[in-house]
Parts: C-alpha cells; structure tokens; sequence
C-alpha cells in the first residue's frame, strides 16, 4: 500500500530513495494519516542510511512518531488492515499506549 525503496546503487548521503502509494489506498486516508504514513516511510530511510540492518517497522514507526503522533499511525494501521483483510499487534507496531502528559514529557526529553 505504501512503500519506499532506494533508488540506484548510491548510498550514504547520495542514497535517492522512491516513496510509492497505492492509489486506493492513498484516497481512503485524509492528510493527517497521509502525513503519517510518510513519516513512517521515511523513518525507513533513516533507517537505511544510519542503521540499514536495523530495519523493523517498529522502528520506523519510533522515529515517525518524533513528528507525528500514534493515534494517526494507529488510524493508518487500522485503514491498512480494512484494507488487505487482515490485522495485527499495534502494540507491537507502536508500543505501549502512554498517557498524554507522559508522551509529551519523553518527547521533549528526546531534544
């Protein structure tokens, strides 16, 4: 549904990367889940070009979260599971579900 891969053979700080949507999908989500969705394609490519044999979408969904919060990655998982006919953990995806004050706090502490 969405995905993101390198481009060419270049890495490091050259490394080009695609992001790719799947048109049926990408209609059903509104911005904030789109923004979302983004965020965690590219924290894949962080992924790839600081620490490539890390890849997990746990991880992904750990960086996006820095800019976008787990309600909208939730809302992505659950539109994304409608869609294939499947579900999943989002406990395993995007971790305990922590109270609001306590999200804010460890996202300052990040800075």
């Amino acid at each position: 549904m969405v995905s993101v891969q390198r481009v060419g053979a270049t890495g490091g700080a050259d490394a080009v990367f695609m992001i790719q949507l799947d048109q049926s999908f990408l209609h059903g989500l509104n911005d904030e889940e789109l923004r979302a969705a983004i965020a965690h394609e590219l924290g894949h490519v962080w992924i790839s070009c600081h620490h490539p044999y890390l890849q997990t979408k746990a991880l992904a969904n750990e960086i996006a979260m820095k800019v976008v919060s787990r309600d909208s990655l939730k809302k992505v998982y659950e539109k994304l599971w409608l869609h294939l006919g499947t579900s999943g953990d989002l406990e395993q995806l995007l971790g305990k579900r922590v109270r609001a004050g306590q999200d804010f706090l460890a996202r300052v502490s990040l800075y």
